[in-house]
């Protein structure tokens, strides 16, 4: 979803459901009425400003560096999470925020699937939280589907050992080929050392939170309360009939169609929706971190100077 082209969309329901359409489009029009029921679209509206901002500086989960496939990682570390005294509600919508978020710099480096890193170290019974766990598993293969290229569980402590038997019975069996166990030592060859955080001993920056100051706040409002708010709705509105016009015309054409049209109208409509940004999604701590540099929000965040992280890039 977001910036990306809707055929990438449509495909990975596709291959998830076996190429059966009837499936895919169930399976899709599913994850529509999950997001409208959840309110992913008000979660990306409000950003972090309407999460545990306690949670967000526990640096729980955060993106940083690519796999050896160029695949964005996206780590979390289960031993900060304490399941007693977390908001449950505010757990899950940070999940949800935070993945939304790594697929659209996913989608700014021309990629499907992320890489998701568990570091376990310092993990034990008492971080345990059965029903999150759930709630990331389920949501994520019914509602994400082909968006995990690889998952690694890293210096996973033998106490673990029990309760992997109980998740991966929620696990689908290609989600579960797609998960390795390693050793923080003998990463290199599926995180290079400078595409890791000094955490897991590699060379980039450790990850920190930055909260949003009060000057992103107002500037967010002021031009999401101005005409360039209409304006911004009234060109994805019309770059969306046009795209939907002419793949009408495409498909009335049948195989061997020239794509031409179809495909510059997709490109506008990409762009109308990158334009569209900040009145459906709110910046994050990776715009302001350097990583996430998106035009749209240009008046709006100030990035830290020097950026911590190089720009995203397109492999």
């Amino acid at each position: 979803m977001h910036d990306e082209m809707p055929d990438r969309l449509l495909r990975r329901y596709l291959v998830a459901r076996g190429w059966d359409p009837k499936a895919a489009v169930h399976q899709l029009m599913q994850s529509l009425a999950w997001r409208a029921e959840y309110g992913v679209r008000r979660i990306l509206y409000a950003g972090e400003r309407d999460m545990d901002q306690a949670e967000l500086h526990r640096n729980q989960s955060y993106v940083i560096g690519t796999d050896s496939a160029g695949h964005l990682c996206l780590s979390v570390t289960p031993a900060l999470h304490d399941p007693r005294i977390a908001d449950k509600k505010k757990c899950r919508q940070l999940v949800v925020q935070r993945v939304e978020t790594a697929l659209v710099m996913a989608s700014h480096m021309d990629k499907d699937a992320i890489c998701m890193v568990y570091d376990m170290r310092g993990f034990g019974l008492a971080h345990m939280d059965f029903g999150l766990v759930n709630f990331i598993t389920s949501t994520f293969q019914s509602h994400y589907p082909e968006r995990l290229g690889k998952a690694y569980v890293v210096d996973a402590p033998w106490v673990f050992e029990g309760l992997w038997r109980v998740i991966r019975t929620w696990l689908d069996p290609v989600v579960e080929s797609k998960i390795a166990f390693v050793h923080s030592s003998d990463m290199a060859d599926a995180i290079a050392a400078d595409q890791r955080g000094q955490r897991l001993g590699g060379s980039l920056p450790d990850f920190e939170y930055i909260e949003a100051p009060q000057s992103e706040i107002d500037a967010l409002e002021a031009v999401r309360g101005s005409a360039a708010c209409a304006e911004a709705w009234s060109a994805y509105r019309c770059a969306l009939a046009g795209f939907v016009h002419e793949t009408r015309e495409w498909m009335v054409a049948g195989e061997g169609a020239d794509r031409t049209s179809r495909l510059k109208a997709c490109a506008g409509l990409q762009a109308a929706y990158r334009r569209l940004s900040p009145f459906v999604r709110a910046p994050s701590t990776y715009n302001r971190n350097g990583l996430l540099r998106e035009s749209a929000y240009a008046g709006i965040v100030r990035p830290v100077s020097p950026p911590i992280f190089a720009a995203l890039r397109s492999s």
